[in-house]
């Protein structure tokens, strides 16, 4: 006697071709390199209540920044405008310059692009 065959949805076109194994693999890529970091994320965001330092302290990220108490608001560490390295693509946190200094590197930028 024959084993039972299959579903007939098994035999369907889209189906057939198919390689499951891939597929598997595929899925199990996606949760362990995307979902899961982004719902870890999303568990600390909520967990610190819309409050910016205790999700930077529970995620560890470090930003140069503290809470002013007197009005309430997020103050910058530093001193702005900042110095840009585009050979490295960092900012220059530690050389701060000024806004006309700011206007000359973007002209100078404009004017390769333009």
């Amino acid at each position: 006697m024959a084993p039972p065959r299959p579903p007939r949805s098994y035999y369907a076109a889209p189906t057939r071709w198919l390689p499951w194994p891939w597929l598997d693999a595929l899925g199990l890529s996606f949760a362990s390199q995307i979902y899961l970091p982004v719902s870890r994320g999303w568990a600390a965001a909520c967990a610190a209540e819309e409050d910016v330092a205790r999700f930077r302290s529970d995620v560890g990220i470090d930003v140069p920044a503290h809470r002013d108490a007197k009005s309430g608001e997020y103050v910058i560490d530093y001193p702005f405008p900042w110095q840009y390295d585009p050979d490295a693509k960092r900012w220059l946190f530690d050389e701060p310059i000024t806004w006309d200094q700011v206007g000359e590197r973007w002209k100078a930028r404009a004017r390769g692009r333009v």
